[in-house]
Order: C-alpha cells, then sequence, then structure tokens
C-alpha cells in the first residue's frame, strides 16, 4: 500500500492487495479535492479533468506548485490525489502509479523527519534507515531540474518517508518505487515516483516511464 494523508481534508487514496488492485478514495462529508491553484503558466498542456475521471491523451499542466510542471500521457491514466503539493495517476484501477509531490520533509525514522534540503541529503537520509533497502543511486537530469534516482523498497507496513503541505507519504513492502528526487531552485526537492508491484516492476516502468521522461518544469 502507499498512501498520501491529506491533513487539511482528511482525505485518503489507498491502494492496497495484489495486481488488479481497486482504487478507493474516502473525502471527509464537507470537502473537496483540491485542484491546481491558478496560475498563469508559460508551459503548454491542459488542464487536468476532474480525480477519477479517465484521461485522453495529450499533454497537461499542473499549476499547484510555485513553477507549474507538463506531463505528456497516453490513454488510460487517470487522476488520483489532487492536491496542489501532491498529485498522482493511475493506470486505470491498477498500477503502475506514478506521483509529483512538494514534499517539505523527510523521515528519518517511523517518528522524526528533517526538513529535505536537497536530493543529495533526502537519499543519505534513507540509506541511514535500516527499514528500507535501495538500489540503482545515480545522479539524474530532468525537466530542467538535477538530482537523484534511485529504487526504494521499504520493509514494514506504512512506512513513513515524506511530509509536507499533503500530510505524510507512507510505503509498503509490496511496492517498489523508483524515485527521482529533484532539486528547486531556492531550496527544497521535488519529488517524482513511479509506484508498481515487485513482480511487475519491470512491466511498470514500461508503461510509466515515458510519462516521467516527458517531464517539464516552467523556466
Amino acid at each position: 500500500m502507499f498512501s498520501v494523508m491529506v491533513m487539511a481534508t482528511a482525505f485518503l487514496l489507498a491502494a492496497c492487495g495484489a495486481p488488479g488492485v481497486s482504487i478507493a478514495p474516502t473525502l471527509a462529508s464537507s470537502d473537496q479535492p483540491t485542484a491546481g491553484a491558478s496560475a498563469t503558466p508559460a508551459l503548454a498542456g491542459a488542464t487536468f479533468p476532474p480525480s477519477q475521471t479517465p484521461i485522453d491523451a495529450g499533454t497537461y499542466r499542473w499549476d499547484g506548485f510555485e513553477r507549474p510542471v507538463s506531463l505528456r500521457l497516453d490513454a488510460g491514466w487517470q487522476l488520483g490525489h489532487d492536491n496542489p503539493a501532491f498529485f498522482d495517476l493511475f493506470r486505470g484501477s491498477d498500477f503502475p502509479a506514478v506521483s509529483i509531490a512538494r514534499f517539505t520533509d523527510v523521515h528519518t525514522n517511523r517518528i522524526s523527519r528533517v526538513a529535505a534540503v536537497d536530493a543529495q541529503q533526502v537519499e543519505a537520509t534513507f540509506l541511514g534507515r535500516s527499514d528500507m533497502t535501495m538500489a540503482g543511486r545515480a545522479a539524474i537530469e530532468l525537466g530542467g531540474l538535477n538530482g537523484r534516482q534511485f529504487d526504494l523498497t521499504t520493509l514494514e507496513a506504512r512506512t513513513p518517508l515524506f511530509w509536507g503541505p499533503a500530510g505524510i507519504f507512507q510505503l509498503d513492502p509490496d511496492f517498489v518505487t523508483r524515485y527521482r528526487i529533484l532539486d528547486v531552485p531556492g531550496g527544497g526537492v521535488l519529488v517524482i515516483g513511479v509506484h508498481a508491484h515487485p513482480d511487475a516492476f519491470d512491466a511498470g516502468l514500461a508503461i510509466a516511464e515515458p510519462v516521467v521522461a516527458s517531464f517539464m518544469v516552467e523556466p
């Protein structure tokens, strides 16, 4: 299971169980998901349709971050969370999933967290934890930003990884995640994850990596 708990709205979107999993969002009765904040970005692209709505092939723009970002999608994806600080895309009701977030903190263990200063510090923090494994560490450049890439698997249920305006991000051992941690001008990180079940990780990457490769940040 991976989940993000949005503190402001008590919004939880969880994926659990074996491949072919269902996506079941729950929302406090008086609250609604918040779409990306309005902006006038230079990036081309359409606005994402509402959460849980099929997305047509095309280029889409997310305006919730300080600098808008865009992605090119083929048909078959749906928007999951749509908090301005965190959004994710699911391939129908199955994985892989692609998550993109502006997290502010990284967990040093299940309880404590520190500010996420840059990509190298996030990588070093996870390397120092005994409840996860990491492979494929490398320097990367993506969408005009520099950062670090690695594949991460947790060893315990609901392992806290990140925290930010959208809440806490937790991951279960039945997922492998390819993370790109990108340095944001002015400080902090932008986190891109590709999440898939271990027995379908390569197949999931084949579907999701073209989406990640299309990622662009407004100059």
